[in-house]
């Protein structure tokens, strides 16, 4: 009892000797027992803006010592761009000194610096994640996102369907009302509670616009998804990295909307909501990312080394982590479709040059990124007969329904 009552006063002490770090969101703080040791733990709730020298300066630590839990922190994530709604959780002893640092990164991924003899360890944690392959099928309502919400599932769903077809299938256009899917997905659980999306091993549409088949496959050379006769659906790059309504421009001399001038138009414009995701058209580098209020807006240009790159223009806004100097993978997220600079409304400009001299990206030569070779692909049609058959198996027997709480695991 005069152990608590103790730690008590002195938790009030160090409390009240805190500073006030402006945007910087706390709990209360607590007593915690660890290993019969005593500690004060304050949990920290990122807000959009917050860094994390802010929280560091808000427990009165010295700043040699925070440099070097930051140094320790940037060897998993960014201490500037933490993403909000996470938590970080400090441990300090009742002497105010630092004793660990933990910050869940991902559902399956738990980072804690922790002071050893006055030298700081980084940890990785891995969560006990169990994944179960699960089966799904059904019938398009209105678009595929109302329909995987109407299914109870995720609408991280629909945009992974989506980026598997991207460049070869566009969803506003050729995805119709009363269309089928059926899909094998690898689904991950956290204490029998559902955190996630692996991947999808199998996946198939079939409706007016839309007849496909493709499964995931990889080796030591590439990993992706991959129709029957062995080429991957990615492409070398992708000429439309967004789903669109409408061509609103083409590349070529046009009268411009705004000016109403005569003018070469080095790009293709592609309509469609605001928010809208973009994606990468091929691995490469970020070399510009600006703003312009007049002109291109917000602007991301890439250099995919091989003498391409791309333009991406009139952004909403860019994706958390991209910045100059960033690498970047095919598919991957970059910004959002938007109206910003000299625009007459939503869309994403996307122009293509080579050797820094614009060219017409519908005249690119676009060809699949890998082709099963010979000597592998016995192997590659006795998986896709497998999973071609699994999923027919299913749909025979008419399940309709796989999710969390009516699951089906696949062996």
């Amino acid at each position: 009892m005069m152990r608590f009552l103790f730690g008590m006063i002195v938790l009030a002490t160090i409390l009240t000797g805190c500073k006030t770090a402006m945007g910087v969101k706390s709990n209360d703080s607590n007593i915690v027992y660890d290993n019969d040791d005593i500690f004060i733990l304050t949990k920290y709730k990122i807000r959009k803006g917050d860094k994390l020298l802010e929280i560091l300066n808000k427990i009165n630590l010295s700043s040699t010592l925070n440099r070097n839990i930051i140094k320790k922190f940037c060897s998993f994530q960014d201490p500037n761009s933490i993403q909000p709604g996470k938590t970080i959780s400090l441990k300090r002893k009742l002497n105010g000194k630092f004793y660990s640092l933990e910050y869940d990164k991902s559902v399956d991924s738990t980072y804690l610096i922790i002071n050893v003899n006055d030298s700081l360890i980084v940890l990785a944690m891995d969560q006990d994640i169990i994944t179960k392959d699960e089966y799904i099928c059904g019938t398009i309502n209105k678009n595929l996102y109302t329909t995987v919400i109407n299914y109870k599932e995720s609408p991280a769903l629909a945009l992974y369907i989506e980026k598997i077809f991207l460049g070869r299938y566009n969803f506003y256009h050729d995805i119709c009302e009363g269309d089928s899917f059926y899909v094998i997905i690898r689904k991950k659980y956290l204490n029998d509670k559902f955190v996630g999306y692996d991947r999808i091993n199998y996946i198939k549409i079939k409706g007016e616009k839309i007849n496909v088949e493709a499964i995931y496959y990889s080796n030591t050379e590439y990993c992706g998804y991959f129709d029957d006769s062995g080429n991957s659906l990615e492409k070398n790059i992708l000429i439309a990295p967004v789903s669109y309504e409408k061509v609103t421009s083409d590349y070529g001399y046009r009268k411009h909307p705004i000016t109403h001038k005569r003018s070469f138009h080095y790009g293709i414009d592609y309509a469609a909501p605001i928010k809208t995701p973009i994606y990468a058209s091929a691995d490469g580098i970020v070399i510009v990312k600006k703003y312009k209020r007049k002109g291109m807006g917000r602007e991301i240009i890439i250099d995919h080394r091989n003498g391409y790159k791309t333009v991406y223009a009139h952004l909403y806004r860019f994706a958390r982590g991209i910045k100059v100097g960033s690498n970047v993978k095919y598919g991957q997220l970059i910004g959002y479709l938007g109206n910003s600079g000299l625009s007459t409304g939503p869309h994403l400009h996307f122009g293509v040059l080579y050797k820094n001299r614009p060219v017409n990206p519908e005249k690119i030569n676009i060809s699949s990124r890998y082709i099963i070779k010979d000597n592998e692909y016995a192997n590659f049609t006795s998986q896709y007969g497998y999973l071609s058959t699994l999923a027919e198996k299913y749909s025979t027997n008419n399940i309709k329904l796989t999710s969390a709480k009516n699951k089906t695991t696949i062996n």
